[in-house]
């Protein structure tokens, strides 16, 4: 990855974790973001800052994002709103914290 590269993922990085707090992104769509990102900033399978991110992507890979949703029925919009809730409860302290991590990390790294 070129160095210019690297600095635009880590914006790119520091931007989805603000919007995933700032609740501009839904907690899926978040957390698939991040983990998206995170296969182009590390060369490691499972990085261990970005190992959560990819295992609640692979438990919740069934569930449509944010804008599939807005193309689905109201059954498949309400049984995938519950699980992504029960998700967020499952693991938002352990995400909340992971992005903490993230960005102690890569602090000072890109504008």
């Amino acid at each position: 990855m070129s160095s210019t590269a690297r600095i635009t993922a880590i914006s790119e990085l520091r931007r989805a974790i603000a919007r995933l707090r700032a609740r501009e992104l839904s907690f899926l769509d978040g957390v698939r973001l991040i983990n998206e990102i995170g296969h182009r900033l590390t060369r490691e399978a499972a990085d261990p800052d970005f190992v959560l991110f990819i295992a609640i992507d692979s438990e919740s890979d069934h569930l449509p994002n944010s804008h599939a949703r807005s193309i689905s029925s109201s059954t498949c919009i309400e049984r995938a709103n519950r699980e992504e809730s029960e998700l967020e409860s499952k693991y938002g302290a352990q995400v909340a914290a992971a992005c903490e991590r993230l960005l102690g990390r890569f602090d000072g790294h890109a504008a």
